[in-house]
């Protein structure tokens, strides 16, 4: 019997645990250093039992391969149900039933996941651990660089002008590595204006690492295609601002642009690609939104409107005008939510351990510029935590003394979000705090009359 890990799994080991990611879901099972050496024993490409277990009897010296072999085939096949492995009496017919996104099937693949019930809670379960700190996903800012101009964009236009230089990329391709940092999120600017964004995307696909592509999609072609299609799972997250081609052009400040991305957008379908549609909500476009959301709901796409525009790097604050102020408004794209989603209303409470971190920044996510300036994450500008071209990037994670501050936190040091008593339908998020009130402590007013909104929204869903 031949056993192969299906695209979309990822397996890595966190802190004693293995932790089973489904990338299409986007939610995981976890089980104990037993199932990691198990699962370790397996790849992308079928490999027999016997073979498998080989691996796997190095880590137990005491044990017989027959044994081995009975408990890896008891094991594996527990795990087929979940949609996690695919098997086959030959290489052949395992890579014909092994499983792969796809349009017509991604539904049943994600409910047969997290409809999973373990059969052994000794060797796999469903309980979530206290999140600990290590680096998982690195945010890649490839270039400053964009053909497009969004009036709601945190990036100065005059310091879109950089390219991340390959001698620097691929030291930090080596950090990637051996840090076995398992997803990576190339972005701009626009990343596929790097002039070598295509050998870069191979690279990290020759690792098997999940990769999330950040575009405006006016720049793919087929080569990109072919390569986003090969080998593990990618997916792409696409700005669409509107299903009207007036209002995205307008944003964007590019004729054309809607047209070019809605094109790209069906070609990445055709291929199979998991799309991701993000959206950013305006005062005069949000009459728009309910159509949007409709149609990427029939299109098997996932979506985020978002609402929340941050302060430039420079600390130019002028691109919040173009954010939705009226609470009724905001209000109006919930009430759509939730008719599209009928669990989403029960998703608005996040009330959490306050002896928790406060979000995943220190604890498992950094981004790097295309200078090489490393940060707690995307946008965080005044925290600049150190560079590559001075520091591995390890260093800089383990030791920096901004980052270890930010690690401490927990809500009890934010006065005003602690004593809130919204604070249960809150994500505080310290960026965001910076960029718009010039504090990470202080929360934006707007965005408190919008929590105070949901937490009413959701108690009243209850009733």
């Amino acid at each position: 019997m031949y056993y192969c890990l299906n695209n979309f799994i990822m397996v890595s080991k966190d802190f004693g645990l293995c932790s089973i990611r489904n990338c299409i879901s986007d939610s995981s099972l976890l089980g104990n250093d037993i199932a990691y050496v198990f699962l370790s024993a397996l790849s992308y490409d079928p490999i027999s039992i016997n073979e498998a277990s080989e691996v796997i009897l190095r880590s137990f010296k005491d044990a017989e391969l027959n044994q081995v072999i009975n408990d890896a085939t008891e094991y594996f096949d527990s795990l087929i149900p979940a949609g996690v492995l695919s098997k086959g009496q030959t290489k052949e017919e395992c890579i014909s039933n092994r499983l792969s996104f796809s349009y017509d099937h991604q539904n049943e693949i994600r409910e047969r996941f997290e409809n999973f019930n373990p059969v052994d809670e000794n060797y796999i379960s469903k309980i979530n651990p206290q999140r600990d700190i290590k680096l998982k996903t690195l945010h890649i800012e490839l270039t400053s660089r964009c053909n497009e101009r969004c009036i709601h964009c945190y990036i100065p236009h005059e310091q879109k002008t950089t390219d991340m230089s390959m001698d620097m990329f691929n030291r930090l391709f080596g950090e990637v590595r051996s840090a076995e940092i398992k997803s990576v999120i190339l972005s701009g600017g626009e990343c596929m204006l790097h002039p070598f964004f295509l050998d870069i995307l191979k690279r990290f696909k020759t690792e098997n690492i999940y990769v999330i592509v950040l575009t405006n999609l006016t720049l793919l072609n087929q080569e990109i295609i072919d390569v986003l299609a090969s080998g593990f799972l990618s997916s792409v997250q696409v700005s669409l601002f509107s299903l009207n081609e007036e209002i995205h052009d307008r944003i964007t400040q590019k004729n054309g642009a809607w047209k070019t991305t809605m094109q790209n957008i069906e070609r990445l379908r055709h291929a199979n690609i998991p799309i991701k549609i993000a959206s950013q909500c305006f005062k005069d476009t949000i009459s728009s939104q309910e159509e949007l959301m409709n149609w990427c709901v029939q299109q098997g796409y996932s979506y985020n409107i978002d609402f929340d525009i941050v302060g430039k790097t420079d600390g130019d604050t002028s691109n919040l005008r173009n954010r939705v102020d009226d609470i009724a408004l905001y209000q109006r794209i919930i009430e759509i939510k939730d008719k599209l989603d009928p669990a989403f209303a029960g998703k608005l409470y996040v009330g959490k351990c306050p002896e928790y971190h406060i979000c995943n920044v220190g604890t498992s996510v950094l981004a790097i510029s295309s200078l090489g300036d490393v940060y707690p994450c995307v946008g965080f500008a005044g925290y600049k935590l150190g560079n590559i071209k001075e520091s591995s990037l390890m260093d800089i994670w383990e030791n920096s003394s901004v980052l270890n501050r930010l690690r401490e936190l927990r809500l009890k040091d934010f006065p005003m979000c602690a004593k809130c008593e919204d604070k249960d339908y809150c994500n505080v998020c310290m960026q965001y705090n910076a960029s718009v009130t010039g504090d990470i402590f202080t929360p934006d007013e707007r965005k408190c009359e919008i929590t105070h909104m949901l937490k009413t929204y959701a108690m009243n869903q209850k009733r």
